[in-house]
Formats: C-alpha cells, sequence, structure tokens
C-alpha cells in the first residue's frame, strides 16, 4: 500500500482518471476513501507546489507539527512575544558588544 504514496493526481489523470477528481478535490481523498481501512500518514502523500484551499486545516497543521517535534527531537518552543524578542535582542547586543 506504501507504493500509493509515489502516486499523484497527475500521474491518475494521465492514466484515464481525470474523471475521479470530480469527486475528489485530492489524490490523498481519493486514495483514503478507496482504501478506508488504511493507517494513512498525510505528510508521506506527494507533495506538490499547491494545496487545494482548506488542505492545511488545524488538525493537519497540528498533525504535521507533531511529527515535526518527534522528528527533530523538539521539547520545547518559545512563545512568539515582544517581551520574548526584547530580551533575545538584548542578549545578543551583549554576545556581540566588543
Amino acid at each position: 500500500m506504501s507504493d500509493w504514496y509515489k502516486v499523484n493526481r497527475a500521474e491518475v489523470e494521465r492514466r484515464g482518471g481525470k474523471g475521479l477528481f470530480h469527486h475528489y478535490h485530492t489524490f490523498e481523498e481519493l486514495i483514503r476513501d478507496t482504501y478506508p481501512h488504511y493507517n494513512w500518514d498525510s505528510s508521506m502523500f506527494f507533495s506538490g507546489p499547491k494545496k487545494h484551499p482548506g488542505y492545511w486545516s488545524e488538525s493537519k497543521v497540528t498533525l504535521a507539527l507533531d511529527k515535526a517535534e518527534q522528528l527533530l527531537g523538539i521539547t520545547q518552543v518559545f512563545p512568539h512575544t515582544t517581551q520574548y524578542n526584547a530580551t533575545q535582542r538584548n542578549t545578543a547586543q551583549h554576545m556581540y558588544a566588543g
């Protein structure tokens, strides 16, 4: 089943499957509906230059960030706040002050 990750929409359309995309926005939607009992990993599908509107729903962003945390060993993320940025700037100024 993992070979399906290597297939993209253009390939399906080239082989006569263009009509399938009247019912599905993406190849991922098509394959998930065709094989609903397989545990698909969204991050493994061919990633083209443009995703359909609404692709990056909050749940997909959360899944992608969770996977990145695991792969990169991220254990803590600092919030992007004015106070944090000011502290960061002050630290950098002190480090590079000659």
